[in-house]
């Protein structure tokens, strides 16, 4: 399984907000890369803000059988590869002219 972060990304900046005014007004980013090339990053919320990690994973199998020796000493034999990866998918805040956070409640990063 591949992790595919989501990208968001703006030349002159990005603004991300949860304008109403109560603490439902929340921001929950999982493995995000945000970036503005030319201008500064803006995320507000009267809630709560959450920036989570993400585990992208890569799982490969495979077996393989097959036959060795003359036919009177015949050998069977069955080899197995097995590959795990596992990394963090961050969230990855790239500006070139700031970034700028802001919340009413908490801001929690996992």
């Amino acid at each position: 399984m591949f992790s595919r972060p989501s990208e968001i990304s703006g030349k002159t900046g990005v603004t991300l907000s949860a304008p109403n005014a109560n603490e439902n007004s929340r921001i929950s980013l999982s493995a995000a890369n945000i970036e503005a090339e030319n201008g500064k990053i803006k995320i507000q919320s009267y809630g709560d803000q959450y920036y989570y990690a993400r585990q992208g994973e890569l799982y490969t199998f495979e077996r393989r059988s097959y036959k060795t020796g003359k036919w009177y000493n015949r050998k069977h034999i069955t080899e197995v590869k097995e590959h795990k990866n596992a990394k963090p998918d961050a969230v990855n805040l790239s500006a070139s002219q700031g970034i700028d956070i802001k919340s009413g409640g908490s801001i929690d990063a996992y």
